[in-house]
C-alpha cells in the first residue's frame, strides 16, 4: 500500500528518529542514524528510498508494510549492515539521488 506524505510524516514522528525536515519542495527526509535516511516524495507518487550515506547506496521502499520493517529493525537495535542487507535482499536499487 501507497503512503500518503502527511502518512509518512506522523509514522516518522512517532519512531525513534534523529530527524524529520522537509528538504526541498516536495520530499520530506528521516534520518534514522547519521547512515540511514530515508526520503518520501510525493511529487514522484509518494516513492520512499532508503540511502545508507556511508557508501551511497539507495533502495526504493515499495509500501508501507516495507517501511515498517525497515523501521522495526532500526528501533530494535539491528545495525546498518544488517538492515543494508536486508535492503540489498529485497528492495530494487536507484541511481536516483532524491526520492
Amino acid at each position: 500500500m501507497q503512503v500518503q506524505q502527511h502518512e509518512f510524516i506522523q509514522f516518522a514522528n512517532n519512531i525513534n528518529a534523529e530527524s524529520v525536515a522537509q528538504i526541498e519542495n516536495g520530499i520530506v527526509r528521516v534520518s534514522l542514524t547519521p547512515q540511514i535516511e530515508i526520503d518520501h516524495s510525493y511529487k514522484k507518487k509518494n516513492m520512499m528510498t532508503i540511502k545508507f550515506t556511508e557508501c551511497g547506496d539507495q533502495y526504493i521502499i515499495p509500501d508501507r508494510k516495507e517501511l515498517e520493517f525497515v523501521v522495526g529493525f532500526h528501533l530494535e537495535g539491528e545495525s546498518s549492515t544488517f538492515i543494508k542487507k536486508y535492503c540489498e535482499d529485497w528492495f530494487k536499487t536507484t541511481k536516483d539521488t532524491s526520492a
